[in-house]
């Protein structure tokens, strides 16, 4: 867990007394919370114009103790709006879950969102949103900063080999992920695999890899 911790701290702001208002945009007066709340609202335009905000803040100025704070009902959230959302909603979302996982302190939120967000994209409702760049990020993302141990990283690496390279004889444990990208018509998607399977193999060492997964 010391690796883990210090993987936290590198995106950590030194303001501690960062607030959740957002001074700095433009319109009616609301605050961070008033946002969160606008997540759970019926309207689509609602959730789009919370999630953009929350987004902005999160990036500007790291909002530590928002975070903190109201992380799992977040991530729970932005689940949602991956699931059910608009194209827009799915995007912004995992974006955010993406900076959540950089943001917090905690080791067992960011893991428990890791095992969230990987056992929602093993969901089959969730196959045509694979073909989506901000999901493979948000699931790269999440993995880094979430796997506890190689081993979960590895199960990640496997499921995106499955999906660059169909019937592998890992793919009957990810039954509702396997061939769901054509590459003939995502090229984009397939290069964004690759580059997120090579990254997530730069960070096990190389004694602790498991061989005899990527045999042959």
């Amino acid at each position: 867990k010391g690796g883990q911790r210090s993987k936290r701290g590198i995106l950590l702001d030194h303001d501690d007394d960062a607030r959740g208002d957002l001074h700095n945009f433009q319109g009616p007066r609301k605050t961070l919370h008033d946002y969160f709340i606008d997540l759970s609202g019926k309207r689509a335009s609602a959730r789009e114009e919370a999630l953009s905000t929350i987004l902005k803040a999160l990036t500007l100025n790291i909002e530590q103790k928002f975070v903190e704070l109201n992380f799992v009902t977040l991530v729970y959230q932005c689940l949602h709006s991956i699931k059910k959302g608009s194209p827009t909603e799915m995007k912004q979302a995992a974006h955010i879950i993406g900076l959540l996982s950089m943001i917090t302190t905690s080791v067992e939120k960011v893991h428990e969102a890791y095992e969230d967000v990987l056992t929602a994209l093993s969901q089959g409702g969730l196959k045509p949103k694979l073909k989506t760049l901000e999901i493979l990020g948000c699931l790269t993302v999440v993995t880094f900063f979430g796997a506890s141990n190689s081993d979960e990283t590895e199960s990640v690496m496997k499921l995106l080999w499955d999906l660059i390279n169909p019937g592998t004889d890992s793919s009957d444990r990810f039954p509702s992920m396997s061939h769901q990208i054509e590459r003939k018509d995502s090229p984009a998607v397939l290069t964004a695999m690759i580059s997120a399977w090579s990254f997530l193999l730069s960070t096990i060492d190389g004694w602790r890899l498991s061989h005899k997964n990527w045999q042959g």
